[in-house]
């Protein structure tokens, strides 16, 4: 049964929408001519204003738009993003298209650009069909331009994590997953047009900061030194230049192994890519090129080579091409029964032994390449063998022994949780607080931790051994 408003109810109703949408336009003009002021004051009372509205006040933005002066329609562009809303996304895409012209003004561009990049991918729907083919083309431009940023700060922040780059790029794959693809290889090919959204990715995860407990780190201070110096650093990986600039050269150098670290990480994200049948093949040309790569003098130290051939080894493999990997892993195990072979006596430098970091280190790739049983198993073998020789240490010496076995214990939590074995998964993870594991902000970020973290029992556990800070971070029922 429908149910009609009274009549006598319909025109007070209807009068107090229209003397509600009439405020709303008396604000919003009041405001709008205040953006012109030559009064940076007054301009930023205005646009306060209008970021305060309540409402829709799109129709409004879009009709004075079109006879704005450039000083109100850079700062309508700056409403829109400070509200986060899209009512101005075609206005945005022919901006940008005039932009283009010889002699325009960059001030409206540059809103533009800025209005349209912070944008959620919620936000970026866009009916195409009224576009003019100018701003049609601009619009397809400034979304790979969008998705270049979302690639920086995404990689930017795997890099500040403890752990390295898992599925942070699942959202983008599902939105388009051939140009993620395509970014992510134009970004390892370092082509000249991703400077922008090097810079802009960098500085956004700058400004977002970082936990308390990371503060201090290695990776967030190299961040900080590498802003601004993406430019020399993506000319001097590209081979466009050959010496250090005269002045910055330890800022300059920061940006170059951040941006090669960078490349190294958008390859561990191919590794989820899926039909994609000439990945393999350029996988294969990467690594042939890192083979006979000799990098100049000045910059070998802050290229990590190997760990690229890695990740490229670990990437071909989740592709279905094992052969590198595998002739990797066989290196490895060659070298434990060398070890073992000479018979070399334990000591309080256990863990520095070639066998037991050739262990720990192809457990680690069996993980990463999908093998998570194989890595249980190398880890428990490795867990056991460290534990019997610890226990016969002098208590003097087994700091850096326990400090090994707590990074085991938890390494094989994760193998364990992957495989869904939370109960042996839970266990392995109190031995590795009990041996020292103290990283607790990466156990609520980890995915390979993802199904331990979802058990009820989880918070409990946590809150016994956590920080407070860090217990009220975990999802409420959790």
């Amino acid at each position: 049964m429908s149910y009609r408003l009274p009549i006598f109810l319909t025109l007070p109703l209807l009068l107090l929408a229209g003397g509600h949408l009439a405020a709303q336009q008396q604000e919003f003009r009041s405001a709008y001519y205040r953006l012109a002021s030559p009064t940076a004051v007054e301009r930023d009372a205005a646009i306060a204003e209008l970021v305060g509205l309540e409402g829709d006040i799109g129709a409004l933005a879009r009709a004075a738009f079109k006879n704005a002066r450039v000083a109100q329609r850079c700062a309508l562009f700056e409403v829109f993003e400070l509200r986060g809303d899209n009512g101005l996304l075609a206005e945005a895409a022919q901006t940008l298209a005039d932009g283009e012209a010889e002699g325009a003004d960059p001030r409206p561009t540059e809103a533009a650009r800025s209005y349209v990049l912070s944008l959620p991918e919620d936000r970026l729907v866009l009916d195409t069909a009224g576009l003019k083919p100018a701003a049609a083309a601009a619009w397809r431009s400034i979304l790979q331009q969008w998705l270049r940023l979302q690639i920086a700060e995404t990689l930017v922040d795997s890099l500040l994590k403890p752990g390295k780059y898992l599925g942070q790029f699942e959202c983008l794959r599902r939105r388009d997953a051939g140009a993620l693809d395509a970014e992510l290889v134009a970004l390892i090919e370092l082509e000249p047009g991703y400077l922008a959204a090097l810079e802009d990715g960098a500085q956004r995860r700058h400004r977002h900061g970082i936990e308390a407990e990371r503060l201090f780190s290695s990776a967030w201070r190299r961040l900080g030194s590498a802003l601004g110096n993406f430019e020399p650093a993506l000319a001097l990986l590209r081979g466009e230049a050959e010496e250090l600039p005269p002045s910055g050269r330890d800022s300059v150098l920061a940006a170059v192994e951040l941006l090669y670290d960078m490349r190294t990480a958008a390859v561990r994200a191919l590794a989820h890519s899926r039909d994609n049948p000439g990945l393999v093949s350029m996988l294969r040309l990467w690594h042939r090129a890192l083979v006979d790569y000799e990098p100049p003098t000045h910059l070998r130290s802050s290229l990590g080579i190997e760990t690229m051939r890695t990740e490229l080894e670990l990437t071909l493999a989740r592709q279905g091409d094992r052969e590198l990997l595998d002739a990797r892993l066989a290196a490895l195990r060659s070298q434990v029964e060398r070890h073992r072979q000479t018979s070399v006596q334990v000591n309080a430098r256990l863990t520095n032994r070639p066998d037991i970091s050739a262990r720990n280190e192809a457990a680690h790739l069996l993980l990463r390449s999908g093998d998570y049983a194989a890595a249980e198993t190398e880890w428990l073998g490795l867990a056991r063998d460290v534990g019997e020789v610890e226990r016969q240490l002098r208590d003097s010496q087994r700091t850096a022994v326990a400090t090994f076995l707590g990074a085991v214990y938890y390494n094989l939590a994760c193998a364990q949780a992957l495989q869904l074995k939370l109960t042996r998964a839970g266990q392995s993870l109190e031995t590795a607080v009990a041996f020292g594991y103290r990283d607790f902000a990466w156990m609520l970020e980890d995915g390979d931790l993802e199904s331990l973290r979802a058990e009820p029992g989880f918070r409990e556990w946590f809150g016994r051994h956590a920080p407070p800070a860090l217990v009220d971070r975990l999802p409420a029922g959790r």
